[in-house]
């Protein structure tokens, strides 16, 4: 399990940080409030891993809840949502 969510957490860093840099380089609208929200799942996601680190037997249940939501809100709705927008500038 620590593999995983260490894997989960470089990824979240990497998946994170792509986003910022097309959302500076592209002048996507709203980028000062989607960077923000983007560091605090990066904070909850290093979070969890330090919860589970140190033995919280509620992170596992913490952190589907967590991944659930991100599949639901983030990818799902806000990454669609500027996805027209990206196609617009020509990003694939």
């Amino acid at each position: 399990m620590d593999k995983i969510l260490s894997g989960l957490v470089d990824y979240t860093v990497y998946h994170f940080g792509s986003e910022e840099k097309l959302f500076e380089q592209h002048g996507c609208p709203e980028t000062r409030e989607h960077i923000e929200k983007l560091k605090k799942l990066v904070g909850r996601v290093s979070d969890f891993y330090e919860s589970f680190k140190k033995g919280d037997a509620e992170v596992n249940f913490d952190l589907m809840e967590f991944l659930k939501d991100w599949l639901n809100n983030h990818i799902k709705g806000t990454d669609k949502k500027y996805g027209a927008f990206f196609n617009f500038k020509g990003v694939n």
